[in-house]
């Protein structure tokens, strides 16, 4: 294995530096490519106990389009919660 600029690079016993890298992995994640945000099942299921009516996937995609530019939490769906009782407080479902 060798490291190239911001990549890994993995070799072949066999095969020496200069020739055909078997693999080539990034080192880091694409900083400009939007981080993937996972909601779990039973989060969505929560959803039903604050915000009767409505529509619970249009609620996982808005927020998705909201958390996908910010940072990581370090639970996803206590954050997912704390958001949709948030946008959903005070209104009626659509």
């Amino acid at each position: 294995m060798t490291i190239e600029s911001d990549q890994a690079v993995f070799w072949r016993r066999a095969d020496k530096p200069g020739q055909s890298p078997v693999v080539i992995a990034p080192l880091a994640a694409d900083a400009s490519a939007p981080r993937r945000v996972n909601v779990s099942h039973d989060a969505i299921d929560q959803l039903y106990g604050f915000a009767p009516g409505w529509d619970k996937y249009m609620l996982v995609a808005a927020y998705i389009e909201w958390a996908k530019d910010k940072d990581a939490a370090r639970n996803e769906d206590a954050r997912f919660i704390a958001w949709a009782k948030s946008y959903t407080k005070g209104k009626a479902a659509p």
